[in-house]
């Protein structure tokens, strides 16, 4: 379809625009990050709304895989492309996130039985993993989708995960929030578990070696290493008279 001046863009260009310079990024910095071919010259042309083609303007709109890869890259979240009117391009976006969760899920869980004392709260698991992932709040959120659920939507909003950070919630997370961190973030579910029990439980898991017996202690890290030893041969003595 043509006309003679440019339209104004669709809701969901607007949206990609906002993301996509809240990142601070150029077109063609993004358009280079999608797994897609895309120009730095088409992303421009979709969030215009229009391609010029002198006198007249053509107008321009992203079909649905297209917007789903723009979407993920500049970290807009599947709920936000339904508000926007495109169901189509919410529906794959939600099985790219599904996908990336999945093959995070692989590459972050152990092989074997994790053995691991975590003494961090998960407040810090996570500002600190972020921070080393180099995502913002919003991005994560976007990624945050549990893959063992049947929403699109995200586990988390900013408000909560701004919350969580800053230690304000005295709430603990749902199963469905650890899964749905373990997808943004990459990390093993039992480790985001831990730190969860570690701050809104006080209770530290300290697990056997082997990864086949774990106890729950209180106030671990303010024991001393004799007692911590104690507690750790008690428990070996405990799985001993089990196998």
């Amino acid at each position: 379809m043509t006309a003679t001046e440019p339209p104004p863009p669709p809701p969901e260009a607007v949206l990609v625009r906002r993301a996509r310079e809240a990142r601070g990024i150029s077109p063609e910095v993004a358009a280079a990050r999608t797994p897609i071919r895309l120009g730095g010259n088409r992303w421009r042309q979709i969030e215009n709304g229009y391609e010029r083609l002198t006198p007249a303007v053509k107008l321009v709109k992203a079909n649905p895989k297209t917007l789903a890869h723009m979407a993920t890259v500049v970290g807009l979240d599947p709920t936000q492309l339904i508000e926007a009117g495109r169901e189509d391009a919410a529906a794959i976006q939600h099985e790219i996130l599904r996908t990336s969760s999945r093959e995070a899920k692989a590459g972050g869980e152990p092989s074997a039985a994790p053995h691991e004392t975590i003494t961090i709260t998960l407040s810090e698991m996570v500002r600190t993993r972020r921070d080393a992932l180099g995502l913002t709040v919003e991005e994560v959120v976007a990624r945050a989708i549990d893959p063992d659920g049947d929403t699109v939507a995200s586990a988390w909003t900013v408000e909560s995960l701004n919350a969580l950070e800053a230690d304000s919630d005295p709430r603990p997370p749902k199963v469905s929030e650890l899964r749905g961190l373990r997808s943004a973030l990459a990390l093993p579910l039992w480790k985001l578990q831990d730190a969860t029990s570690f701050q809104f439980y006080n209770q530290t898991v300290v697990w056997h070696s082997s990864g086949d017996a774990r106890m729950y202690v209180a106030d671990w890290p303010a024991l001393t290493p004799e007692r911590q030893e104690e507690l750790r041969n008690a428990l070996d003595a405990w799985l001993a008279e089990r196998q």
